[in-house]
């Protein structure tokens, strides 16, 4: 068999121990994944172990994409007004050229849009690379 075809026999759940044992003692990557799954059944406590490990491993990598979408947010909005805080001209303001340049494109009705949607405000400054 090959790699790929041993694999699939081992996931495939047609297997008996026995012949489960076998095909682990074939593959280096396949008795690690066998012995972690007998670990795994071996026992309630083991098992729980695991899920709670597992849980907290989602819940970290949940937390950290929530911190960096709250940063990005944070970020956003104050680029916005890339210029204020250097007392550039308020015509450089790129929320204004954004709406400045929507006029000029009779694009209204999307500029009204864009003053209180965030996505798609931040979608036209991508379009008109501001």
């Amino acid at each position: 068999m090959a790699k790929m075809e041993r694999w699939m026999a081992y996931f495939s759940g047609k297997l008996d121990a026995k012949g489960k044992e076998e095909l682990a003692m074939s593959e280096a990557a396949i008795n690690n994944a066998y012995d972690a799954t007998l670990t795994f059944f071996q026992t309630p406590e083991e098992r729980l172990k695991y899920l709670n490990r597992q849980m907290a491993i989602m819940d970290y990598q949940s937390g950290m994409e929530s911190a960096e979408k709250r940063g990005e947010e944070r970020g956003e909005k104050r680029g916005e007004k890339r210029g204020e805080k250097r007392g550039e001209k308020r015509g450089e303001d790129r929320t204004a050229l954004l709406f400045a340049k929507l006029h000029a494109a009779e694009r209204d009705e999307e500029a009204f849009r864009a003053m209180t949607d965030p996505t798609l405000r931040k979608k036209l400054f991508c379009e008109f690379h501001l």
